[in-house]
């Protein structure tokens, strides 16, 4: 299964989707050649079961929280779901 997974954060958004494409994450895809750019806070993996991919993105929120960054203000995740990724439609949008 195909993993959507679209969050909110009170703040780390850059460093938290860092961490998660350096864990096989994407926040784009490729479909008859065409590049489809996901919207800032959500992220996709191929084969992955959707409560993985939640577990994922809280033991990754946790592990930043542990960094010198984040160990007085921690990263909160303010919202989360995880949905199956196919079928779908959209717009390529702007990378």
């Amino acid at each position: 299964m195909q993993a959507l997974l679209i969050y909110d954060l009170n703040f780390g958004q850059s460093e938290l989707k860092t961490l998660m494409r350096s864990r096989g994450y994407f926040s784009a895809w490729v479909s008859n050649g065409v590049t489809y750019q996901l919207p800032q806070s959500t992220l996709w993996k191929p084969d992955l079961e959707l409560k993985t991919a939640l577990t994922d993105i809280q033991n990754s929120i946790a592990e930043l929280n542990r960094t010198g960054q984040f160990s007085l203000n921690n990263i909160i995740l303010t919202r989360c779901i995880v949905v199956s990724a196919s079928p779908w439609d959209g717009i390529p949008g702007i990378p």
